[in-house]
């Protein structure tokens, strides 16, 4: 199982090396903090993962609890206006954190293609999507929730992201064979489960 500093190293080295504008440079530019919140759906509650997420911070949170596999929030302060900071904040699930280290990795991905899109990176500094990205991403698209996308944000662009960064992860980190196990396993509660029924 990973650890929280694992998994916060994970964040930053994917979204660093990964996109035109690397996720340090992003913070530093937003001069915000990234929170790291760790779903607990047995107690129904987050709990800090990573980050300085002060005890009152950590109650607004708690104070509209969702469950989800994993997840990506910018601003989070639109969403909970009494937080102290609007911090950018990853989550994810404790039984997520028992997957297979590279399954982790791949969900990590994942959410921070959601990221570079939900913080308007992509239309500002945009990662070029390929031929080979968009025909990929058309099959991978079919196979989401469609009903659902106005909650999941699995568009076709998310999917050509996900498709293009893949295939970066797949050359730079080597933890899985080929871009279309990573895909498979970067979207496996999207696809076999999540909203799917």
């Amino acid at each position: 199982m990973l650890a929280a500093k694992d998994i916060y190293d994970i964040v930053l080295s994917r979204g660093d090396s990964l996109f035109p504008l690397g996720m340090s440079q992003y913070l530093s530019n937003t001069n915000k903090p990234i929170w790291g919140l760790l779903i607990d759906p047995d107690e129904r509650r987050f709990h800090t993962l990573f980050g300085d997420i002060a005890p009152e911070d950590l109650e607004q949170f708690n104070t509209s609890f969702h469950h989800t596999k994993a997840g990506y929030r910018v601003n989070a302060k639109g969403y909970f206006p009494l937080l102290t900071s609007d911090a950018d904040v990853f989550l994810i699930s404790k039984e997520c954190l028992a997957l297979d280290a590279k399954d982790v990795e791949a969900l990590i991905i994942h959410e921070l293609c959601h990221w570079y899109i939900d913080s308007g990176l992509q239309s500002k500094k945009p990662l070029g999507i390929g031929s080979t990205d968009k025909l990929k991403a058309k099959t991978w698209y079919r196979k989401t929730d469609q009903e659902n996308e106005h909650i999941t944000r699995h568009t076709l662009p998310f999917c050509e992201l996900l498709c293009a960064v893949s295939a970066r992860a797949v050359h730079t980190y080597k933890s899985f064979s080929n871009r279309e196990a990573l895909i498979a396993s970067a979207m496996q509660f999207d696809i076999e489960g999540g909203f799917r029924v």
